[in-house]
């Protein structure tokens, strides 16, 4: 992360940032740096090229080219044109609704879809699926009404919705007094050293790819603390394991990015466990006909094999204490049967 200095609105027409480089991105080519401050580098190499970006140079401010290499330290300006706000459009998506009442929603999320609209993703969210069953009050943030955490896109599973602002605040403060329990299940390849661990780091943005987060083992600016605790169920061929998890923080991509640091990428996940990476770890472990198949298989996911389990919490309303429970997704059910694993795992 970049330390944003000054932040204001020009004209009505552009919102200003003076970003200062910090250490951790010395030598990046200017583009790549300034990319977290935009919806996508194009993005960033256009407002270069229109004079959107400055370097601050003592009193003078001067042009920029996208190749530069940054230095620490470093003072940029960015002119970011504001976007006029997007207004909800309804998605008629099908979304399987778990437990409902006036207050709050519980539904299985399905994998494949964004949950609240933001760059690159404006409709057809959950929330856009959702709208008509959420009581979209003024107070709240007009594109992520009824919000109380969040699954990654390719993530599917329990998760909680609030009907009215009231209950969102008090959902919120649950999850912050750590009162609400989640447990995920997933498959992860790799080999383990340890059958159950818990991970304590700090997850912040990649230094070198916006996209994608990183666990560092000290706290550094714009980083976060993040805990997970996890166990393995059952592995096949000391290769592949169906493993809980459980957070205690909820962070972004906390899961895969803990397990992706212990060299358990969660299958599936091209983000962290990259395609290429995914075939050269196949050919560790081909050596069976039986292992190349189920390999084979594993190559050609869609989706993340990673899945929200479990949810226990105390409704905040009624007081009463709620769990919910779900067994493997349909799509993942035969790759499953394939590895011997149970499709419907005590939760503990």
């Amino acid at each position: 992360m970049r330390k944003i200095l000054k932040k204001k609105e020009v004209n009505g027409s552009y919102l200003e940032k003076e970003i200062i480089v910090l250490p951790e991105q010395e030598g990046l080519r200017l583009g790549v740096c300034l990319s977290e401050h935009t919806r996508s580098r194009s993005q960033v190499e256009k407002m270069i090229r229109q004079s959107l970006v400055k370097k601050k140079q003592g009193e003078v401010f001067i042009p920029v080219k996208s190749s530069h290499k940054v230095k620490t330290g470093e003072c940029y300006y960015l002119k970011l044109p504001v976007k006029k706000p997007e207004i909800l459009k309804p998605y008629h998506f099908p979304i399987p609704i778990i437990f409902e009442d006036e207050h709050l929603l519980i539904i299985n999320k399905p994998a494949g879809i964004v949950t609240h609209p933001g760059p690159g993703h404006e409709q057809n969210t959950l929330v856009n699926a959702l709208m008509e069953k959420i009581n979209i009050s003024p107070g709240m943030d007009p594109l992520r009404p009824g919000i109380v955490h969040r699954l990654d896109k390719d993530v599917s599973g329990l998760m909680i919705f609030s009907k009215t602002i009231k209950v969102q605040e008090l959902l919120i403060e649950q999850f912050k007094l750590k009162k609400i329990k989640r447990i995920y299940q997933a498959l992860v390849i790799g080999s383990v050293k340890k059958k159950e661990n818990q991970i304590i780091s700090f997850i912040g943005r990649h230094p070198r790819d916006r996209k994608k987060f990183y666990s560092f083992n000290e706290e550094r600016k714009g980083t976060k603390k993040a805990i997970t605790s996890y166990r393995v169920l059952k592995s096949f061929q000391n290769c592949i394991h169906h493993i809980e998890c459980q957070l205690e923080t909820g962070r972004t991509h906390q899961i895969r990015v803990h397990l992706s640091s212990q060299n358990l990428p969660v299958l599936g996940d091209t983000i962290y466990f990259p395609l290429r990476q995914q075939k050269k770890t196949v050919k560790l472990y081909d050596k069976k006909e039986e292992t190349k198949t189920i390999l084979k298989n594993i190559l050609s996911l869609n989706r993340l094999a990673l899945y929200s389990a479990f949810l226990h919490f105390t409704h905040p309303i009624s007081k009463k204490d709620l769990s919910f429970k779900l067994s493997w997704p349909k799509e993942l059910h035969s790759l499953m049967n394939e590895l011997n694993f149970e499709k419907n795992s005590v939760i503990h």
